[in-house]
């Protein structure tokens, strides 16, 4: 009759065991890549799988030596996409995905080497300038297309400034 007793008895310990070390594992990442947003050149989807960790980032430097973070994302085990924004356009990049768990354990995944398209060249080009005694804050900037100048032609795009 004891004999139940000293199978549960060092059953519950190895269980416990078993448990604790299993959810303290450090977050995996794997098959790590980064692809071009196919509608912005100045971004990126960086892709992989992640296991064990709650949330992950992305950052990202330039070969400038500009760097940037996304923010944090919340994730769930398996496949994830991070979109990476405000990208520079015909740059290089080398990315890193952060992977996190709630305790504060990260571990990275293997950088990425990623360039940004050129601008679309139906992009239209404008400069701004301050006006003198301008107030310090926001500048609103405007493209006004196609002002009739009230003999039936259209005027090309000029910039509006207001601040």
């Amino acid at each position: 009759m004891n004999k139940p007793l000293k199978i549960v008895g060092t059953t519950i310990p190895l269980l416990f065991f078993f448990l604790t070390s299993c959810g303290s594992s450090d977050p995996t990442v794997s098959d790590v890549s980064a692809q071009a947003n196919p509608y912005n050149v100045l971004s990126a989807t960086f892709k992989a799988n992640v296991s064990g960790a709650t949330k992950v980032r992305v950052t990202y430097t330039a070969d400038s030596g500009l760097s940037g973070t996304t923010p944090d994302f919340s994730v769930s085990p398996g496949a994830i996409a991070v979109p990476v924004l405000g990208l520079m356009p015909e740059t290089s990049y080398t990315m890193q995905l952060q992977a996190m768990r709630g305790n504060g354990t990260a571990v990275n995944g293997d950088l990425v080497r990623f360039r940004t398209g050129a601008l679309p060249s139906t992009l239209p080009v404008f400069t701004v300038t301050e006006r003198p005694g301008a107030d310090l804050g926001f500048t609103m900037i405007g493209l006004i297309q196609g002002l009739s100048s009230g003999s039936g032609s259209s005027s090309p795009p000029s910039p509006g400034l207001s601040s």
